[in-house]
């Protein structure tokens, strides 16, 4: 038998080669250097991308990264543990495998409002969740269009594209979610009222969830699901002869009612919402029978409702 033949250094360094993956060739390192150059470029500091409570682990791998503070984005893998459970109810298989996306932006800035329309639109959240778009296999409309599918809505995030599976409006701030790389995304039934839109092959659709009939009435439902609707569709309401906004004096007396309760440990009272709101108890009484809520039902602060 012959020797065996010995493999020459430029064919161990091109076997090498091929298989070292490139920061181009990996979505998730492509996206964050994307975001890097784009601040440099900008002049913004970017030591702060590196810190540590901007990752979130699995397993002692990476899983969540936070983009951007303001608005709040973020880039996760598969391995984040609430996905899975996601995917099929969003229509996908679970061993659908991408880069997946979310941000968090103010109804007014995402429906390009202007005006009062703006100001009361500012108040609602828009969560946008989706899938990073293959730079190796691009986006082909003509297809989709050929054989019938329903075009989806392309977001564009650090020179990427993704494809919004999932688009949810409601009258939250981030930061009453808490959202952070722990949690990058809204729970999959959320307890508050919200308007969604989803899509997929084939086609989309809206749904409105997260109601609780005993806290919310009829007239503040309908005021949220037509204000959340045209946000959706980036038609927002045009204001003519005020009125009184129910569903912004639901949310404002509940903010209130939150804060005195995290700050004293027991709800407050009627007359001290309405004192720390500025109004006579009176003028309070009679906006608040208009919501049509009961007072003893109103719920705990998140935060309580964690600690218990």
């Amino acid at each position: 038998m012959g020797n065996p033949k010995k493999k020459s250094k430029s064919d161990c360094t091109s076997r090498n080669k091929s298989t070292v993956e490139s920061p181009l060739q990996n979505p998730l390192l492509r996206i964050i250097r994307n975001v890097l150059v784009s601040d440099i470029e900008s002049g913004k500091e970017f030591g702060k991308r590196f810190a540590r409570d901007r990752w979130f682990t699995v397993e002692g791998r990476a899983s969540v990264y936070q983009l951007r503070d303001k608005p709040p984005a973020f880039v996760f893998l598969k391995s984040y543990p609430q996905l899975p459970p996601i995917l099929p109810d969003l229509g996908y298989p679970e061993n659908f495998s991408a880069i997946f996306y979310s941000t968090f932006l103010r109804g007014g800035d995402y429906a390009g409002a202007k005006g009062k329309a703006y100001d009361e639109s500012q108040r609602f959240t828009v969560e946008l969740f989706g899938a990073f778009l293959d730079p190796l296999a691009p986006f082909d409309e003509q297809m989709f269009q050929k054989r019938g599918y329903r075009l989806p809505v392309i977001w564009s995030e650090s020179n990427e594209s993704v494809v919004v599976l999932r688009t949810r409006v409601y009258l939250l701030d981030p930061t009453e979610l808490l959202i952070s790389p722990t949690k990058p995304i809204s729970e999959s039934t959320p307890w508050f009222p919200y308007l969604e839109s989803r899509w997929n092959l084939r086609g989309d659709f809206v749904l409105l969830g997260g109601l609780d009939v005993a806290r919310h009435s009829s007239s503040m439902l309908k005021q949220f699901y037509d204000h959340a609707r045209n946000i959706l569709n980036k038609e927002p309401i045009k204001y003519g002869r005020p009125e009184m906004n129910v569903l912004k004096f639901y949310e404002d007396t509940l903010r209130v009612h939150h804060r005195l309760w995290i700050r004293d440990g027991s709800p407050p009272g009627r007359k001290q919402v309405a004192l720390e709101m500025g109004l006579a108890l009176p003028t309070f009484n009679s906006r608040w029978k208009k919501t049509e809520a009961r007072w003893e039902g109103i719920p705990p602060p998140l935060e309580l409702m964690k600690t218990r």
